[in-house]
């Protein structure tokens, strides 16, 4: 037969039997204070805070794709393998801290942050102590190797942009050499005409004097001017052979300036190669600060001297102040929540029981 009972029924046994119920909750928050206090003590956590901020301004397209991006970066930077081993290394020479690696580090550190703003390095060990060492050290090494990044990328970039402005120059000398040549031929072609005492129109002329151009360097002579318009054929041949020496100067010279300017590019390259690899992916627009560094920090220490006194106390930046995960309060309320569900359930199963008994009366 199914056992049949009332909710009435279990709420007049809870009411009729508080006294089962008070000792229950009493006994398991005596007994949760006791276990969070000195059987399974707390471990504890401290945060390392700074402010992160961005020039999304730079940006021209898709900035907030940009900054969602730079975020993740800068997240795997400062969870980064060498990041957790420079952490190891700046820890004090503590027992506590012999056998970690950077496994062990990792299990340990988390950061939490959702957007730009502040972002907390959380760290967590079994002792206040501890836990505020851990944050503290990986907060500076943090903030350290953000900074040698931002500080990279704006190598990074001033390499870039000599690289190209090299980059120009080099095509520009290539230009200047093509054209030295192709002037170069286009005398060597006017030679034989001209030794044949042929007269020369205007346009003719101006022709001659279009490719003479092309011997002017920057830091060099510039070529004679045309022979008067009724001067001999022999007077433009000995015009026309001192400009092909001018010409022939001015490519040696274009060449050597391609040369150097070639070196001079291959040096931006590797400048800017090794910023590249330094930056891990960080560019050079972050603004990485502590809360107290920051632009401004000075006014709002000036006119918000309560919100100021707050940033720059112990618990704020690089002073981590450490936390217990739990304390014997939160396990009181966890042994005290225990009891109640065991007095719940106790008169469920009173009240099942009754009602068992009540229904194989009736059927007797």
């Amino acid at each position: 037969m199914v056992t049949l009972w009332r909710l009435r029924d279990w709420w007049q046994w809870l009411f009729a039997r508080w006294w089962v119920g008070v000792p229950l909750m009493l006994g398991g928050a005596l007994v949760g204070a006791v276990l969070a206090r000195w059987v399974l003590p707390s471990p504890y956590w401290a945060e390392a805070v700074f402010t992160v901020g961005v020039n999304v301004d730079t940006v021209r397209r898709y900035p907030e794709d940009y900054k969602n991006w730079m975020l993740t970066e800068l997240d795997g930077l400062v969870t980064s393998g060498p990041v957790l081993e420079e952490v190891l290394a700046a820890l004090p020479d503590d027992p506590y801290w012999r056998d970690w690696t950077a496994d062990d580090l990792a299990a340990h550190l988390e950061t939490r942050w959702f957007d730009v703003g502040n972002w907390h390095l959380h760290a967590s060990a079994d002792t206040p102590d501890h836990a505020s060492t851990l944050a503290a050290a990986w907060g500076a090494v943090a903030l350290r190797r953000i900074r040698q990044a931002i500080a990279a990328g704006e190598t990074f970039l001033q390499a870039d942009r000599r690289w190209q402005q090299l980059e120009a120059r080099r095509v520009a000398a290539e230009a200047a050499l093509a054209h030295i040549g192709a002037a170069r031929a286009a005398l060597d072609d006017w030679l034989p005409r001209l030794q044949a005492g042929a007269m020369l129109t205007p346009a003719e002329r101006a022709e001659l004097r279009y490719w003479a151009a092309f011997a002017a360097f920057p830091e060099g002579s510039r070529p004679d001017p045309l022979p008067p318009a009724d001067a001999p054929s022999a007077a433009y041949v000995a015009w026309v052979e001192a400009v092909q020496r001018q010409l022939q100067a001015a490519a040696q010279a274009w060449r050597n300036e391609i040369l150097a300017l070639t070196a001079a590019q291959q040096q931006a390259a590797a400048v800017r190669d090794d910023a590249r690899q330094e930056t891990a992916g960080v560019s050079s627009y972050w603004q990485v600060a502590l809360a107290v560094d920051m632009p401004g920090a000075q006014a709002l220490k000036a006119h918000e001297p309560a919100l100021w006194a707050d940033l720059s106390a112990r618990g704020s930046g690089l002073h981590p102040a450490a936390h217990a995960v739990y304390g014997w309060q939160d396990g009181a309320a966890v042994g005290a929540f225990a009891g109640m569900v065991l007095w719940l359930a106790l008169a469920l199963v009173a009240v099942l029981a009754r009602a068992d008994a009540q229904e194989e009366a009736a059927d007797a």
